[in-house]
């Protein structure tokens, strides 16, 4: 399974995730990957750290379907433009685990 991370607006993540996609320092080669239970803006959820950066956090939409047994195997960035053709870079993880489904309730 593949995630699409979120991560805190700071000035130097957007350079980090470049970093990444073009294979810079300290990104030549992805040596460790770690993910660590946390809580964000009172909601459980898993950071991640590649080569131990901080790049940024399971969105807490997705943590309701993980199970506890994610694995983390490898990680990704893409590039997508804004209208005004300011490069985007976001953050992907893939790993081995179960997905609840979420079944809706509803009333008869």
């Amino acid at each position: 399974m593949e995630i699409k991370c979120t991560g805190v607006t700071r000035c130097c993540r957007q350079v980090l995730l470049q970093k990444m996609y073009n294979s810079e320092n300290p990104f030549q080669t992805i040596s460790k990957i770690t993910i660590v239970p946390t809580e964000y803006l009172g909601y459980k959820t898993l950071q991640i750290f590649v080569n131990d950066i901080d790049i940024g956090f399971i969105p807490k939409k997705e943590m309701r379907y993980l199970e506890n047994s994610f694995s983390p195997l490898g990680v990704r960035c893409s590039i997508r433009y804004s209208k005004t053709g300011k490069p985007q870079y976001d953050f992907f993880i893939s790993g081995t685990g179960t997905r609840r489904t979420h079944i809706k309730s509803t009333k008869n």
